[in-house]
């Protein structure tokens, strides 16, 4: 939403709905207005919602829209967000081995299961990141023409040159 903000494009108006609950493609709406959708509709939201419990009202921390953003709130402010961390006791529901198991026939069924035309494979939570962290470390990162505009002023001030930085 960010960098389409920066671009000056629109967005699908799946990704956010301004101040009003409605959607809408204006990436400029949000976040001082607005908000970001769930994704995966009504299982999104309801995903959304315990992590939000868990995270901010269990936790004491800020909730949801007063949670200050680390982008356009005063730097030196805490912004108040919570975090929850949930350790699980599999041997106490069955038998680590028979979890195993299942977890891999799961992944299994994931990983076999039809595909949309032209996807060469599926892929489980991370792999994708640890892919990129993986091509990252080897051959750098390639930073869009908007991150760049933003690092720039930075990099100035701190006589950087971002071109030495680049990858040869």
């Amino acid at each position: 939403v960010f960098s389409a903000a920066a671009l000056g494009k629109p967005i699908p108006d799946n990704w956010i709905v301004d101040g009003q609950g409605l959607p809408t493609s204006d990436p400029s709406k949000w976040p001082h207005e607005g908000a970001l959708t769930p994704m995966a509709g009504h299982k999104g939201y309801g995903i959304a919602l315990l992590i939000e419990t868990l995270s901010a009202v269990l936790s004491g921390a800020s909730i949801a829209q007063h949670v200050l953003s680390w982008s356009f709130a005063d730097a030196a402010l805490p912004t108040d967000h919570g975090a929850a961390f949930i350790a699980v006791d599999i041997g106490s529901m069955m038998p680590r081995e028979q979890f195993e198991a299942r977890m891999a026939q799961t992944i299994r069924e994931i990983r076999n299961a039809p595909k949309a035309e032209g996807a060469g494979r599926i892929y489980l939570p991370g792999e994708m990141e640890w892919e990129r962290r993986e091509k990252a470390l080897n051959e750098g990162i390639e930073f869009p023409p908007d991150v760049l505009a933003n690092l720039k002023p930075l990099a100035d001030e701190m006589g950087v040159n971002l071109n030495s930085l680049a990858r040869k």
